[in-house]
């Protein structure tokens, strides 16, 4: 009897093992689409269908009209669930579905016929796709591929570079062409197959397809495509305001994005064919960064309702009200969506840092949100999912850089270290999975940089900007060609000026440019020629922007030529050159700040951003702040400890809508400057105050514009 059940045993392990070898002969012939379909298989038969109820209350109430009797069977079928089949899952086993298809009344079908109909199935789409030999090892290969097969069955290789946590330099990209590689077939296809088919086929990641992403140009952000192979991109909208965030659909055919087109910060989705833009969300809060789920019927965004930051969802018709995804007492916020659309990843301080997150649509639990990064001394975003969801994207500032991240995952879980793969922001996948885009800065240059996995260093750029670049995302779908004639029609190149700068003529023998005065509260508020038209203009957006006169006082405008600089502080003060202002130091040191102040390290600087709470709270000034701003009062706490850091970080992001006013005065060329070295210590060095409009001038240069050679000698020190 033993013996009997010994030889059965091994009659099933003989059994399993051919099954496996006939699976995976199936794989390497078929590629993508045999394995979605035995996953699909295998799902059927392991993985029952279920959605929480949650969720389902409030779809079935929010979503398009249901019969009632098809409310009653839904709801009956979800009672019978048990558990253990909702709190489970495998990645293998997730059924090809979203949001939609978990709403539908499914059909009751036998899976095991369902199993044995597609394996046959296979079995004839195998021998019709190719002439199947025996060699003389035994093993099956398929003698002829399709270039559909080559181009998507490639599996996204593990990362190999050396993790490089901390770089200790910026690389700049170097100025290179764009390579085009094609996918290497392992072997040759049959002369049946032309090669001109062959070339339509294969979606060659650097050759098709186009990259959306932000340009903003003369204080106006719009959304701009750049198909590759070429030059310049097209630009999608010339709203004269902002238009940022722009997300593609799966078919390629829409183009979500975030504007602030109408008074208040909503989503829109731009129709490429028809070139027309709906508004999908409709409420006073602030909305943005949207993402589609696989199927192109939903959107997750964030919103920020309640006083705070949240994750919501809506249907990509408008036909329903949003959902709330999450509702933790933290920021949550840059969603990204799971290519089999059962989990999202987003970034959260719920942890008391800033990580990254993902959860599972089948629980909707904000403690099921599991955090993959777990990193208290980095502060990670942008996390972006690869096609096959297998790895997780996102951008880390830490140490003074940013650095792109690739983390493998295995049932939606992290496995083992993160790894370094360029340095950027804003990932987004290929659609073959084998690059990664990002935005690159290197000083007043933006890099839309391309790179691979298998090497750090690798990374062709793809477009290069002056102006700033942001919110990439990556379509293998190509533009269509009606949309390129009517945006001739419809876009008209370039913008209107922000500013005219006058200046008036001097008489012979003079320095070319006057000092003017400049109507601020300042000791002396006296600002060269050159810039003085740029300063009203800024101080003009900013009340028009954040609803208060920020810029009505100042600390400081003018220094005359004698004077000395305070200690610590450098001799050649732009001050004397008519090129800068300090505006009023106490502001972020108020009980009751009206301007935060953000710490940002780059490289072996340490720079500071300054954020303008708005005089309306209401939604139509400003957004929310994402980041934690830094504490200058704790250095005079009871702690030491803070004192010798110059401050530390506050406890979380502050309430309300802010203005980001070092953004806006880039825009009329006034630029911070980096802290003095002794900045921790020393109170003067912070200089977050500080701004500068030099338009390439040397100290030198700017000096000579406004004073002769005579009056310079006569102070001593200067040309």
């Amino acid at each position: 009897m033993g013996e009997r059940l010994g030889q059965a045993g091994r009659r099933m392990l003989a059994l399993r093992f051919h099954l496996e070898r006939f699976v995976d002969q199936l794989h390497r012939r078929l590629g993508f689409l045999a394995r979605r379909m035995l996953d699909t298989i295998y799902s059927l038969i392991r993985t029952p269908l279920s959605f929480p109820p949650r969720i389902l209350d409030q779809l079935s109430l929010k979503l398009s009209p249901w019969l009632p009797s098809q409310r009653q069977r839904m709801r009956k079928r979800l009672e019978n669930i048990q558990p253990q089949s909702v709190a489970k899952e495998e990645p293998d086993s997730d059924p090809i579905s979203d949001l939609s298809d978990l709403i539908r009344e499914p059909r009751r079908v036998n899976r095991f016929t369902t199993a044995i109909v597609t394996t046959g199935v296979l079995v004839v789409i195998g021998f019709l796709s190719g002439q199947i030999r025996e060699p003389d090892n035994g093993d099956p290969v398929v003698s002829a591929v399709s270039a559909q097969d080559i181009s998507t069955s490639t599996p996204i290789p593990t990362p190999s570079s050396t993790p490089t946590y901390r770089p200790t330099s910026t690389p700049s990209p170097s100025p290179t062409s764009t390579p085009s590689p094609s996918p290497e077939p392992t072997e040759e296809p049959q002369p049946t197959t032309s090669s001109s088919e062959v070339e339509s086929t294969i979606h060659d990641p650097l050759r098709f397809g186009g990259i959306a992403f932000t340009l903003r140009n003369e204080g106006n952000s719009d959304i701009h495509v750049l198909m590759i192979g070429l030059d310049e991109p097209i630009r999608l909208t010339s709203h004269r305001s902002d238009d940022r965030d722009p997300a593609w659909s799966p078919d390629g055919r829409y183009l979500a994005f975030s504007s602030h087109r109408e008074g208040n910060w909503e989503i829109y989705v731009l129709d490429l064919l028809t070139g027309e833009i709906n508004r999908l969300t409709d409420n006073p809060a602030y909305d943005g960064s949207p993402t589609w789920s696989p199927d192109g019927l939903w959107l997750v965004y964030e919103s920020y309702q309640d006083k705070n930051l949240d994750l919501y969802l809506i249907q990509a018709d408008g036909e329903s009200s949003p959902i709330r995804l999450t509702e933790h007492a933290a920021q949550d916020f840059s969603p990204a969506w799971s290519p089999r659309g059962r989990h999202i990843a987003f970034t959260s301080w719920r942890s008391g840092n800033k990580d990254i997150y993902i959860m599972s649509l089948n629980t909707l639990s904000d403690s099921g949100a599991m955090n993959v990064t777990a990193s208290p001394d980095a502060y990670e975003d942008d996390p972006s999912f690869s096609p096959d969801g297998q790895y997780l994207a996102y951008g880390d500032v830490s140490d003074g850089y940013e650095v792109i991240y690739v983390k493998r995952l295995e049932n939606y879980q992290p496995t083992g270290p993160a790894e370094s793969v360029g340095q950027g922001r804003h990932p987004s996948w290929s659609p073959d999975g084998n690059s990664l885009v990002y935005i690159h800065q290197n000083y007043d240059q933006f890099y839309l940089i391309a790179s691979s996995l298998d090497v750090w260093n690798t990374a062709p750029q793809v477009y290069v900007s002056d102006v700033y670049l942001g919110d990439s995302d990556w379509s293998q779908i190509a533009l269509p060609t009606e949309l390129g004639e009517r945006l001739d029609q419809s876009i008209v190149d370039g913008e209107a000026p922000l500013f005219n700068e006058q200046v008036t003529a001097n008489a012979d023998g003079v320095p070319p440019y006057l000092l003017f005065e400049v109507d601020v509260d300042a000791p002396a508020p006296y600002l060269s020629d050159r810039v003085d038209q740029s300063f009203a203009a800024l101080r003009q957006r900013i009340i028009d922007e954040a609803g208060w006169d920020f810029l009505g006082r100042v600390d400081n405008m003018y220094d005359a030529l004698a004077s000395k600089p305070l200690p610590g502080e450098p001799a050649d003060s732009w001050n004397k050159t008519g090129r800068a202002f300090d505006f009023y130091y106490r502001y972020p040191i108020s009980v009751d700040p009206q301007v935060e102040i953000v710490r940002e390290d780059r490289g072996n600087e340490t720079y500071w951003r300054v954020y303008l709470k708005t005089a309306l709270q209401d939604g139509t000034q400003g957004e929310p702040l994402r980041q934690r701003p830094w504490d200058f009062q704790a250095r005079y706490g009871e702690d030491p400890h803070y004192y010798d850091q110059g401050g530390k970080w506050k406890e979380e992001p502050p309430v309300g809508y802010y203005v980001d006013f070092t953004a806006l005065a880039e825009d009329y060329g006034w630029t911070r400057v980096p802290g003095a070295q002794n900045w921790r210590t020393y109170f003067q060095g912070i200089r977050y105050w500080h701004f500068e409009n030099r338009q390439g001038l040397t100290f030198d240069e700017a000096l000579l514009e406004i004073f002769t050679v005579d009056e310079l000698s006569m102070v001593g020190g200067y040309p």
